[in-house]
This record gives structure tokens, sequence and C-alpha cells, in this order.
């Protein structure tokens, strides 16, 4: 496999290296959205080919994101980019599973504090089994979960997702549940990739606010909360890791070198990719205030080792303005390589 990724980076283009760090979501591509869940595909749908063909084109796209359905209506898709993509990779299709994959008809596992209260992590690991078999039956490659955020403050409104207070307690789970949904190996029919998130240090957040700056040191960090995801990357086999919108002590976790790349794909050794929280590089410009433009923006997170996006600008914007950085010598082609042979 290894080679093989090798020998399609040598082949790739650069608008085809930036499209596999780029996420679309399916439903926008589909002709009908089932009427119980505005993420989800309906069962009978088919794809506006049209827009299918103008929107991911011949470069193709790394991740497909809300496209919950039939593996008919992933097989659709899925054929599609090996098709008529001109390299013919496929994509990943990547959903959210925290307590069961949030499809219509789904099984719904008890929210992780109640596993966290139950202090049985052989209950969750088989939890972790079940919601991953499922996932993969329809078609899902990846789930955005589990959520190894130690929650410290009960004013935050994301406590139920994790496993509680405890950072003990809490990297038992995180190892139980990673190896219930990732199993023995990837190469099975009912294993799922994960992405834990949120990191690093995201439910304790100042007032409780959502997204707020964490005020901790490194210490405090490495001794509370960064045990939670060793556990999960190390010992639970997580191949992927969640970057946090928020930052610590002033540094904004998705543009931090020292804990993306230095610590993270370093000293815990992640395998996978890094993706940012949904728009976290977005809020690099508008809400901490770190650059100027949008440009910026991105060249600060991918160079401090971020590698996928999580919908932080329109996959035009996206695309085009990670190849014009590399084109100028902003961002290394090398560190754009490095991600992509991630994905």
């Amino acid at each position: 496999m290894s080679r093989r990724v090798e020998e399609l980076l040598t082949r790739m283009t650069l608008e085809e290296k930036a499209a596999q760090t780029d996420m679309i979501r399916g439903v926008t591509l589909a002709t009908k959205v089932h009427p119980a869940h505005f993420c989800s595909v309906d069962p009978s749908s088919d794809f506006d080919w049209a827009r299918v063909e103008r929107m991911i084109g011949a470069n193709g796209m790394g991740f497909v994101h809300d496209v919950y359905s039939t593996p008919r209506v992933l097989n659709l898709l899925q054929r599609w980019f090996v098709e008529k993509t001109r390299l013919g990779i496929p994509c990943i299709f990547t959903g959210e599973a925290l307590h069961g994959l949030s499809y219509p008809g789904a099984t719904s596992f008890p929210m992780p504090i109640s596993l966290g209260a139950a202090f049985d992590p052989e209950l969750t690991r088989e939890v972790g089994r079940a919601i991953a078999a499922e996932t993969r039956s329809l078609g899902i490659h990846e789930i955005l979960a589990p959520n190894l955020d130690v929650a410290r403050d009960p004013r935050w409104g994301r406590m139920e997702e994790t496993f509680g207070e405890d950072t003990f307690l809490s990297a038992r789970m995180a190892e139980a549940i990673v190896s219930g949904e990732q199993g023995e190996g990837l190469n099975r029919d009912d294993t799922v990739v994960c992405e834990p998130k949120h990191y690093l240090a995201h439910g304790f957040p100042q007032a409780g606010l959502n997204c707020a700056s964490a005020r901790c040191g490194e210490r405090e960090v490495r001794s509370e909360y960064l045990p939670v995801f060793a556990a999960g990357v190390q010992k639970g086999g997580a191949r992927n890791i969640m970057a946090a919108y928020n930052n610590i002590d002033g540094m904004p976790m998705v543009c931090s070198r020292h804990w993306l790349t230095g610590v993270l794909k370093g000293e815990l050794g992640l395998k996978g990719y890094i993706r940012s929280d949904f728009g976290a590089v977005n809020r690099l410009r508008g809400e901490h205030h770190m650059v100027e433009d949008d440009a910026d923006a991105i060249a600060l997170a991918v160079n401090a080792g971020l590698d996928v996006t999580g919908f932080d600008y329109s996959n035009e914007v996206w695309q085009s303005m990670l190849c014009r950085l590399v084109r100028e010598g902003r961002v290394p082609v090398e560190r754009l390589d490095d991600a992509v042979r991630r994905v």
C-alpha cells in the first residue's frame, strides 16, 4: 500500500493533491434528502451528476460527509469517483457516530457520559464494536468520534458527549471505545476509522463557553487532558484526530506546531491525518485575530501540521488558495505531500 501511495503522489497534480485534503457534503449533491434528517440522503435518491462534475470534477475529493444512506446510494457516488476522476482515487465517506450513527433508524446507544458512569470498559468496547459494524454496513468508512474531552466545567453544554471529568476513567474508556470501533484491523468489513476530538483541552473553556480559551499551562494539559488522547491513539490505535476551535493560553490549537506536529504526530506517533473542527481555520482570522486574511490562516494551520479541512471554506476557495500558497512557497510542497500521504 505504501508503494501505491508513493506512486500516486508522483502522478498527482497540485490541484489533485489539494482536493485530497478537502471535503464536501454529499447531501448537497443528491436529488432527494431524507425526510427525517436533513444531513441524510433518501434511500431512493440519485445524484445530480452535473453538479457532481461541477463541484468535484476530474480532481476528485478526499472526503464526503453527510451522505448517510444505504449502500446503494453510497456506491453510486463511489463508483463515480473510481470511474470518472482522472486517477480513480476513492473518497472516504465520513460521518458522526458519537453514540450511534447519525442516520434515521440507526441504533442509539447511551450517551458517553452514561458509559463513563457505568465504569465498565468492556461494555464500552462492545458498544464501539456495534457502532462500527452498523456504520460500516452502510458504507461509511470513518467516524468523527469519540469525544475524548475531559469535561471540567458543568456550564459547558457538551458534557454529555464525554466520559466525564476524571482523566484516568476517560483514558480507560478512550482505549476501550476506539479499540472496539477500529477492531483488529481496518481491512475488515465491520470496523471504522476513528477520529477522536477535540484535541486539546476543549472541555475546559473559560466560563463554560464552547470554543472559549482554555486557561491552563502545559503541565496541566499534559497531566489532565493529553493522557486521554494518548490512550486513544497509542493504546486504542486511533488513526486520526480532530483539532479543536479553542486556544490554550492564547495559542489556537489549529495552528500550534507544538501541539499538532511536535506532540501529536511526534510524541504520540499519530499515523493518520489531523482535521480541523468545522470552521476552526476560518476562526484564526475572525475570532482569534491571528492573521489578516484567509490565505495567512490556511498557511499558518497547514504549516503547523493540519492535514484536512473541516468545511473551513468553500471547496473552490480552500483548494485554489492551498495551491496558490504552495506555488508561492508559503506552504512547502513536502508538507502538502505529507498531508496527502496520510489521507
